[in-house]
């Protein structure tokens, strides 16, 4: 994703908790890691501590994330979710407050876990809120009903210089 962006932008910031796979290609990139690592569920025992543990860490994470952008509200236009669910409600709603571009790169399929399904409840208001939604593959356009959104979703990325912040 950084290949594709470093050219058309004059400053790409990212923002995430496990920073230190991420590849470095210029200048123009920032790294701003918020130190805060998730783990599966079925990795700790007993599974309800870990539950609860990944429940904490992913509020903990949403929070951090949206500091970082409160931090840089001068510096940012554009807030690009990729591979960001389910720890995105918090900054979605903070990156509107700021009365910035939002875009969502849906990577993820239809999942049956429980808590999986718990948090994408949030789904339909956070994708009322995106200024654009680019699923991964036209296939899940369907499969996650991603035709309700029409006017804000397609296959391919969308034009980032016709977007305007959603009221």
């Amino acid at each position: 994703m950084l290949k594709i962006l470093d050219p058309l932008c004059e400053k790409i910031a990212v923002i995430g908790g496990n920073t230190s796979r991420i590849e470095v290609i210029s200048e123009r990139v920032e790294v701003r890691n918020i130190v805060v690592g998730l783990h599966y569920v079925a990795e700790k025992k007993p599974t309800v501590y870990s539950a609860l543990l990944w429940k904490v860490k992913c509020i903990l994470t949403q929070i951090k994330i949206s500091v970082e952008l409160v931090k840089g509200r001068r510096d940012v236009d554009l807030v690009l979710f990729y591979m960001a669910n389910p720890f995105y409600f918090v900054p979605v709603i903070t990156s509107k407050l700021l009365k910035k571009v939002t875009i969502d790169v849906v990577t993820r399929n239809i999942r049956t876990d429980l808590i999986s399904r718990i948090t994408d409840m949030q789904d339909p208001i956070l994708l009322k809120l995106f200024d654009g939604i680019s699923p991964e593959t036209p296939a899940l356009i369907n499969e996650l009903g991603l035709t309700r959104y029409r006017d804000n979703s397609s296959p391919r990325a969308p034009d980032l210089s016709t977007l305007q912040p959603t009221k």
